[in-house]
């Protein structure tokens, strides 16, 4: 159906974001959760490493059969497992049952955060992969930074329960958009080869690779303490600082939206110039010099909206070198198993973001410090895996 890169992109990308932005539209939300369910900010902060928790390890269950089934099925099952997660949020009274609705959207959303990877793997080569990996984060600006601006007047002018309606509506026509204009994918599904043994064996042949292994790991670090920011970041301006959420929504997308539009067109265009490796030394330099700046930003200028914005453009800036060069060379390898290498490569991805998320959500979050020590710790273990697992050798 589709023979466009344009109109495939704008598909994949609504499916792809499903997870980011459910994770990040109601970090505005969070002191306002907090006074209505009469609990502590850090318990809030909390239900957001819970959806995660769901959304890293559904992928295990969702990328084998994606292999075994096609990629289409599984993604219809897990947008109707989001779906009643996010019904359920809307009718919680206590935080007991938001963390269980949050757990079931994670869940469901586990379905599009593996098979957009299948699916872009299905399409593209190696290189393409990275270069319209690259064109695929500049068409998520305009989507994963938008959704705590939306979160935050969906706040204001109605209440914090409006974001999982937007939640059920963005599901409903990103699933209907996937089933009309996306082709299965995956033409050699055979559903006589399931076998929990192959399961566990690619999963094991892919645990074991040093390259695959490696570059997922890199990505792992790289995500948690992006998602660190949608923990840490609500708390200092809204709360600490008193701006109120459709503030802090502006302020996270002009200092996502330029910097990662730009970092997606550098890297699509420089990516056969350069190379994959080059980029992510790149990227890794750029975000350590952001954690750096938002540390000393910290001493000179104290807590405000200035000493936190440069360096938090600069960190978006080099995550995008990241996560479409990671991802492709972790790919290359594995097209005959592309849904496995997806989930498992989803999984340790999104488990950064509940490890470190955590880490950032138990920490004393009234000042930048301890995010701009995650900034800076992240690009510098990302770098050491690759030099110790000798990836630029590979």
């Amino acid at each position: 159906m589709i023979n466009s890169n344009i109109k495939f992109l704008i598909v994949i990308t609504l499916i792809a974001c499903t997870g980011a932005v459910s994770s990040d539209i109601y970090a505005p939300s969070i002191p306002e959760i907090s006074n209505c369910l009469n609990v502590s900010i850090m318990h809030v902060q909390s239900s957001m490493v819970i959806f995660m928790i769901g959304l890293a390890f559904s992928q295990l269950i969702y990328g084998p059969f994606a292999d075994i089934y096609g990629r289409k099925k599984p993604l219809i099952l897990g947008t109707i497992i989001f779906i009643i997660g996010n019904i359920l949020a809307i009718f919680a009274n206590d935080i007991l049952i938001l963390n269980i609705s949050r757990l079931i959207q994670g869940l469901g959303a586990g379905a599009s955060a593996s098979l957009w990877r299948s699916m872009f793997r299905d399409r593209y080569s190696s290189s393409d992969m990275a270069k319209y990996g690259g064109y695929l984060t500049i068409a998520m600006t305009f989507v994963m930074p938008a959704a705590p601006l939306v979160g935050g007047y969906l706040q204001e002018i109605f209440n914090w329960q409006a974001s999982f309606i937007f939640m059920i509506i963005y599901a409903i026509i990103s699933i209907l958009l996937a089933v009309l204009l996306l082709d299965e994918s995956h033409k050699t599904k055979d559903i006589h080869k399931f076998s929990v043994i192959n399961i566990f064996k690619n999963y094991s042949i892919l645990i074991t690779n040093r390259i695959f292994i490696g570059y997922t790991l890199c990505s792992f670090f790289s995500f948690g303490a992006l998602f660190s920011w949608f923990v840490i970041g609500p708390v200092i301006i809204i709360h600490h600082l008193g701006h109120n959420p459709s503030l802090f929504g502006w302020f996270a997308l002009i200092c996502a939206g330029g910097p990662i539009f730009l970092g997606g067109y550098l890297n699509g265009k420089f990516i056969k110039t350069y190379g994959s490796k080059n980029l992510l030394k790149l990227g890794w330099s750029l975000m350590f010099i952001a954690g750096t700046l938002l540390l000393s930003g910290f001493y000179i200028f104290g807590v405000n909206l200035f000493a936190i914005f440069i360096p938090m453009a600069l960190f978006n800036l080099g995550v995008c070198f990241i996560f479409p060069n990671s991802f492709a060379q972790a790919f290359a390898p594995f097209g005959h198993m592309a849904g496995t290498a997806s989930a498992l490569y989803g999984c340790l991805q999104i488990t950064g973001a509940v490890v470190i998320g955590a880490v950032a959500s138990y920490v004393p979050n009234n000042t930048q410090v301890p995010l701009a020590i995650i900034m800076t710790m992240s690009p510098a273990l990302s770098y050491l895996i690759y030099k110790i697992l000798k990836l630029h050798r590979s």
